[in-house]
């Protein structure tokens, strides 16, 4: 029994022991088994790990925040990215698959008030709240969002919508464009956007 305990110890301590929310890419064929939450290979791009992404964020959010017990860590997969949210008002990082590194870090608003035990917006009407406003924003701009891949992840006063360039086949990963595409943030109480990027 003490030779399993040993490793098992060391693997909570690398990601953190913090719990896993789970994952919700509404691609078919994608897949949300524990640790690994990738799609099938023309959605995402293989890289490292779910708990590898995790394991880059926490080290990174110690030194900046210190302790992260407050917090309720929500790996979120995107087409090429990681996107590691702490939820419960802390940071949210983007990783990437291929190199592990870190894009992005930034703070953006979870949510207000106590958590309803009502009915609550479901993931996929979250998407539609995203996508009927992205859809309205972006047609001046002559974009088509029906090409954008669509994730949502829950946290727990929001959903986090993501809409991500579906990969075209043949096109090599590394010319991928880093580009950022409509991110939102709906309230689950409510149905309203409480944050959203638009570039």
């Amino acid at each position: 029994m003490k030779i399993f305990l040993k490793p098992l110890l060391a693997l909570f301590v690398s990601i953190g022991s913090f719990p896993l929310a789970q994952n919700y890419p509404i691609e078919t064929g994608q897949s949300n088994l524990a640790g690994h939450s990738f799609a099938t290979p023309e959605r995402t791009l293989h890289g490292i790990s779910q708990r590898k992404a995790v394991a880059i964020a926490n080290k990174d959010a110690r030194t900046r925040y210190g302790s992260l017990s407050d917090f309720r860590v929500v790996p979120c997969e995107q087409v090429r990215f990681w996107r590691i949210m702490y939820d419960g008002g802390g940071p949210e990082y983007v990783i990437d698959k291929l190199s592990g590194m870190i894009i992005r870090r930034q703070t953006i608003p979870q949510g207000s008030g106590s958590i309803t035990t009502g009915r609550q917006i479901t993931k996929e009407e979250a998407i539609q709240i995203a996508k009927a406003d992205a859809e309205r924003r972006y047609a001046s701009k002559g974009e088509d969002v029906t090409r954008f891949s669509v994730f949502a992840c829950e946290l727990s006063r929001g959903w986090r919508v993501i809409f991500d360039l579906r990969i075209e086949s043949g096109k090599s990963a590394r010319s991928f464009p880093n580009a950022g595409f409509p991110k939102y943030l709906i309230d689950k109480s409510t149905g309203g956007i409480i944050y959203h990027e638009l570039n």
